[in-house]
C-alpha cells in the first residue's frame, strides 16, 4: 500500500452517505456484483429502496464489475442509458 492509502481506505469506509440517498432527484443505476463480499446484495436493496425509482443491476461478478466483467458491465449501463 503506498503512503496515504490507508488514510483514504478509512475514509471510504467511514464515510456514511446513506442520508443524502434520499435526495437524489435523477434516475439511479445501482449496478454491483452479486458476488460482492464487500457491498452485499442485502446492501444495495437498502441502497435502492433509500433512492426514489432507483434501479438494481447484479452483474456475475465481484467487487470490480467493469474490470471483472466489462462486457456484462457496459451492457448493463448501455441498456440503462438508452432509456
Amino acid at each position: 500500500m503506498r503512503k496515504g492509502d490507508a488514510a483514504l481506505v478509512a475514509v471510504l469506509r467511514d464515510a456514511d452517505l446513506r442520508p443524502a440517498l434520499g435526495d437524489k432527484r435523477t434516475t439511479t443505476l445501482l449496478l454491483h456484483g452479486e458476488l460482492d463480499p464487500l457491498i452485499t446484495a442485502e446492501k444495495i436493496e437498502t441502497q435502492a429502496q433509500s433512492i426514489t425509482g432507483a434501479k438494481r443491476q447484479p452483474v456475475p461478478t465481484g467487487h470490480f464489475p467493469p474490470v471483472e466483467a466489462p462486457e456484462a458491465f457496459a451492457k448493463a449501463l448501455t441498456r440503462f442509458m438508452a432509456q
